[in-house]
């Protein structure tokens, strides 16, 4: 009898290998230097998008967050002056910033009439003051002196800007003080004063800049006088008392005093012939003793500063500028 028996079969296919297709040799090169161009520049990138969030945070601090840190305290004037000694062009601009109302005034002062510089210099032209005190140099307290003797007022900063233009809209403002200092007779403020300064105009309302040009010293002094009202912070009383033989030095120190918004409650003479010009204040009144500090830049010399209640007394007066024979030496 035959042996019948099926085949055997299975119930497992058999896997056969499928070969992958190879790459060439250039497709390959050039998915390795695409990964190489990829990793080359991964981390640039990332540094630049980390670049360009600090940059952001710092824009965001600098415009909303460092303006409520540090306010403009007080009123401020600055003179900007051209760093470039052109005398057929050369101008001031007096840029007055003022914290009550959050507004910046430039005055551009044109005017080519004679005016009297401190230090025995005599009279020049307005145009003629600063490159005379570059040409001498004098530093940068000195400058602060003499311009506010020209202007009339207490200037509490002298910046000189590289090139002839001077700032004129909020953004050459911002442009000025950000190069601080600038060559020549450098501003004596610091720094501090100056980024306070930055941060006001950058959040200056566009309505509340104001310019205007003025050719001649009595339409200067006619804006002046407008402008010369009392602020909070100059409520500190003033007595100036002039000690030295030279008259009249009290009542023009006054006038500039009191073009600056302070209350001048007492001008008079003493014959007690002091060598040295001393500012006297009320030692328990912190405000005044800031301001009394802020008026001795109006002097470009030593000034003695001194805490004393009788002087202050004498003269009711919160502040007490005694004139030495070293301001009569340098009118």
């Amino acid at each position: 009898m035959k042996d019948f028996r099926l085949p055997r079969t299975s119930t497992h296919r058999s896997k056969r290998r499928v070969k992958k297709p190879q790459r060439s040799s250039r497709a390959s090169g050039s998915t390795n230097s695409s990964g190489f161009i990829a990793r080359l520049f991964k981390w640039p990138l990332r540094i630049l998008g980390l670049l360009a969030v600090l940059g952001g945070v710092g824009f965001v601090a600098f415009r909303f967050l460092l303006p409520q840190l540090l306010p403009l305290d007080q009123n401020t004037n600055i003179v900007f002056v051209s760093s470039k000694n052109d005398l057929q062009k050369n101008e001031i601009v007096v840029a007055h910033f003022r914290s009550a109302d959050h507004s910046l005034s430039l005055i551009t002062l044109q005017n080519q009439e004679l005016v009297s510089v401190i230090g025995g210099f005599g009279e020049y032209p307005l145009r003629s003051v600063y490159p005379l005190l570059a040409l001498e140099e004098k530093g940068s307290v000195f400058a602060r002196g003499a311009f506010s003797y020209v202007t009339g007022q207490l200037v509490d900063g002298v910046v000189a800007v590289p090139g002839a233009e001077l700032p004129r809209t909020q953004t050459e403002v911002m442009k000025a003080l950000s190069v601080y200092p600038g060559s020549g007779i450098e501003s004596s403020m610091e720094q501090l004063q100056v980024l306070r300064l930055l941060l006001f105009a950058a959040k200056l309302p566009s309505d509340n800049l104001t310019h205007t040009t003025t050719s001649s010293l009595s339409e200067w002094e006619s804006y002046r006088a407008k402008r010369a009202v009392k602020h909070p912070e100059n409520e500190c009383s003033v007595a100036v008392v002039n000690t030295t033989s030279k008259g009249g030095l009290a009542r023009e120190m006054s006038a500039i005093l009191e073009q600056t918004g302070y209350t001048v409650v007492r001008i008079t003479d003493t014959a007690t012939n002091e060598p040295q010009t001393i500012i006297s204040y009320n030692p328990d009144d912190a405000v005044c003793e800031l301001q009394a500090k802020r008026l001795a830049d109006l002097f470009p010399l030593v000034i003695t500063m001194q805490p004393n209640r009788e002087m202050t007394s004498t003269y009711r007066a919160k502040i007490v500028i005694s004139l030495g024979q070293d301001v009569s030496q340098l009118r």
